[in-house]
């Protein structure tokens, strides 16, 4: 019995070995199973990565599972599955794995793959802070920053820009410039911004500008302020590309530039920053760093216009008023400055009275051409009618002996018109015109019946005339442009029939 539990000592100190000096060998190899996909996982080869992570998961090893959990929570080479994601975090939590606490966390306040619960989901983050993940201590700041408790806001972002957390540093920064949930702390806050700047983080660079802008902590340095826009703006943050082109254009901290102010104003104006979209039309306007060009100026100002800035509705009531860019138009011209009124543009007044009178102007003028036009109608009639008796009663008398005087027939305007010029048609064989010595300042007609009643009727010379309203018009027997005729009696008829 001794001897038994002798050897039975003896196996149990050889397996102790292996474990203090090597591992258990399942857990060795699970180990660099997922050592392999992190590899993979940082080079975004996902698909290759997950399998490895695959492997060592089926065998509960909590950092496979967590990462499993990253690939369906972001869909990185897999379908995105939250709820899938939700199980693989539980588990990879219920080993001890703290960063899955926080992940977990995270779908409980969102509500993505499991109830939504802003409870449950603290709760987690607490438990994954306190194991010293900064992630969870930032993800409570938020919390209680949208819960407007800037107090405890302000500690956990502490606590975790201590532990290293860019986006913490970033937030502490902002939080104790402006003294938000506690003291005003210059030198802290820029010293947090700066930790994060020297990252690469762009909303940090950009705060750095603001700190020597504003002269937070330091002396005011405009030069030192436009090197970390610049680093900003290259990064892609929108503000710090419009902060810098305002640089650029006025010569602060850097020689003026119109053309590289175009450049960055575009840059932000393309990532919808409304100023920018405006001070490219201003730009465009006056051939600043770009040829001038009113018609793309308009649109610009159109663009930031639209999106409720109220100088950009100022340069566009302006454009339609005077017609700069687009055509000229009172109407949109009062709209759009009523609406740069409404934001607040004290210049836009001015801009709404100058529209109404173009209106009332315009409304004068067209109540005049009316008037003019309906006298010019009354008397073309009058002619028409004079005309009709003289050719059907008088002038024609011989060539219609053997048929009644026409008659001007029912219908609309413009047939009656054409009833009422159609007693006579004028000849297609000017020879008769020049015979009968008709000059080509009168008209000559010839009967219906081809007979011999070919009249020279002189005060069709003023019906014509008078067809080009009033200017010097075409004699309707003119030798020498005979298509004249039925053109310039259709345009007389369409102008009586209006």
């Amino acid at each position: 019995m001794k001897r038994i539990s002798t050897i039975a000592t003896s196996v149990l100190s050889l397996c102790l070995g292996v474990l203090l000096f090597h591992g258990c060998s399942w857990t060795s190899r699970y180990d660099e199973l997922v050592q392999a996909g992190r590899v993979h996982y940082e080079a975004g080869r996902y698909e290759e990565s997950y399998k490895q992570f695959s492997e060592a998961g089926s065998h509960d090893h909590a950092e496979a599972l967590h990462y499993l959990g990253r690939h369906h929570d972001l869909g990185q080479g897999v379908n995105q599955d939250y709820a899938l994601a939700a199980d693989y975090y539980r588990r990879a939590h219920q080993l001890g794995f703290a960063r899955s606490t926080n992940n977990l966390g995270y779908l409980y306040l969102q509500g993505r793959g499991v109830p939504k619960d802003p409870e449950k989901a603290i709760t987690l983050f607490r438990e994954a802070a306190e194991k010293d993940v900064p992630q969870a201590s930032y993800s409570l700041g938020i919390v209680y920053e949208n819960r407007e408790n800037y107090e405890l806001a302000r500690g956990h972002f502490k606590k975790a820009a201590l532990e290293g957390h860019t986006a913490a540093q970033v937030m502490i920064g902002k939080y104790m410039v402006s003294g938000t949930g506690g003291p005003q702390n210059y030198q802290e806050g820029r010293r947090f911004t700066r930790m994060a700047a020297e990252k690469g983080d762009a909303s940090a660079q950009y705060n750095m500008g603001l700190i020597h802008t504003n002269g937070w902590g330091v002396e005011r340095n405009s030069q030192a302020a436009f090197q970390w826009y610049l680093k900003a703006a290259a990064l892609g943050h929108v503000d710090a590309q419009y902060t810098l082109a305002n640089h650029y254009y006025h010569g602060n901290g850097t020689r003026k530039d119109f053309r590289k102010a175009a450049q960055w104003y575009e840059n932000a104006a393309g990532q919808g920053h409304r100023v920018a979209m405006h001070n490219m039309g201003i730009l465009y306007r006056n051939g600043q760093g770009v040829a001038q060009r009113p018609r793309l100026a308009f649109r610009w100002f159109r663009q930031a216009a639209e999106d409720e800035y109220g100088p950009a509705q100022y340069m566009v009531g302006v454009s339609y008023l005077r017609g700069t860019g687009v055509a000229r138009n009172p109407q949109q011209a009062q709209r759009w400055c009523q609406r740069a009124d409404g934001n607040g543009v004290r210049e836009a007044s001015q801009c709404i009275s100058d529209a109404r009178n173009e209106l009332a102007r315009l409304n004068r003028s067209r109540s005049n051409r009316n008037e003019r036009r309906a006298e010019n109608q009354t008397e073309l009639a009058d002619w028409l009618t004079a005309a009709a008796a003289v050719i059907g009663g008088i002038a024609l008398i011989d060539a219609f002996s053997d048929d009644d005087s026409p008659t001007v027939s029912s219908g609309s305007c413009k047939d009656k018109a054409r009833s009422r010029i159609g007693a006579c048609e004028i000849t297609t064989d000017y020879s008769t015109c020049t015979s009968s010595g008709c000059s080509n300042e009168i008209t000559c007609y010839d009967s219906q019946d081809g007979g011999d009643g070919d009249q020279c009727v002189g005060f069709w010379e003023r019906l014509a005339t008078y067809s080009g309203g009033g200017e010097t018009g075409t004699v309707y027997c003119d030798t020498d442009n005979p298509e004249n005729y039925s053109e310039d009696i259709e345009n007389v008829i369409e102008e009586i029939c209006q």
